[in-house]
């Protein structure tokens, strides 16, 4: 492999609004803008801004993630056989799906592996399958986030479930993406100290282009589906 750049930025302070009570509900909302359980509620002007700062703070973590890959040499993501790696905090593990996708177009199937997940990346991620941009997902999250953020496993496993894919948690705290599409000859692994969730700190990224690689971490994902224990060791 034999692109490799590294990318140091200064600290930037960003509020996190993503993950703030976009409804004033008190509690976490679904994508569609209602509480789970609860019919949808009309927002007021003060909430519809909220999400409009959120989708605006969305696309400026994609458009920095997209500077930093301009200006790598040759600019752009890593060809086959090729790697980038990133030192930052202006962007999560989660802002590489969508800039992946415009290269790939289509993913079927994503696979990620994190410690835990917020409700406003599950649900952009649903809406990702919802709109056929992504099909099946294996979904491989810790132990932590299904005995904490209950609302948020249940919504996953709900969800994906409708189109073949699953949520499997176990004593993890690996980062990996995995997206591919053969019609492009590309096959991304991501591999990350940064959740998919935002974080405001310096967190490194490895982006590599390796079908070797892509499928040696298939492999162990899928193979801890089918496991019972919550302690998984896949070598």
């Amino acid at each position: 492999m034999s692109k490799e750049n590294f990318d140091w930025f200064d600290r930037i302070e960003d509020k996190n609004t993503e993950n703030e009570d976009i409804l004033g509900l008190g509690g976490i909302e679904t994508f569609d803008g209602g509480a789970l359980g609860e019919e949808k509620l009309e927002l007021t002007p003060r909430q519809i801004k909220i999400q409009e700062k959120a989708k605006f703070a969305r696309i400026g973590k994609e458009d920095n993630l997209k500077e930093i890959l301009r200006k790598t040499k040759p600019p752009g993501l890593p060809k086959p056989g090729e790697s980038v790696h990133i030192v930052a905090n202006k962007f999560n593990m989660w802002t590489m799906v969508p800039v992946l996708l415009e290269r790939l177009k289509k993913v079927d199937p994503l696979y990620l592996v994190t410690w835990s997940i917020a409700m406003a990346q599950s649900r952009e991620l649903i809406d990702l399958v919802n709109a056929r941009k992504i099909g099946k997902v294996f979904f491989v999250a810790g132990i932590y986030m299904k005995r904490r953020e209950p609302v948020v496993y249940t919504y996953l496993c709900d969800n994906l479930a409708k189109y073949g894919g699953g949520v499997k948690c176990f004593e993890t705290h690996a980062k990996i993406l995995l997206a591919g599409n053969p019609r492009t000859g590309d096959f991304f692994t991501v591999e990350a100290s940064a959740n998919l969730s935002d974080n405001p700190r310096l967190e490194q990224f490895a982006i590599i282009n390796d079908r070797e690689l892509y499928n040696m971490h298939k492999d162990w994902i899928l193979e801890s589906f089918n496991m019972k224990s919550e302690r998984y060791i896949p070598w």
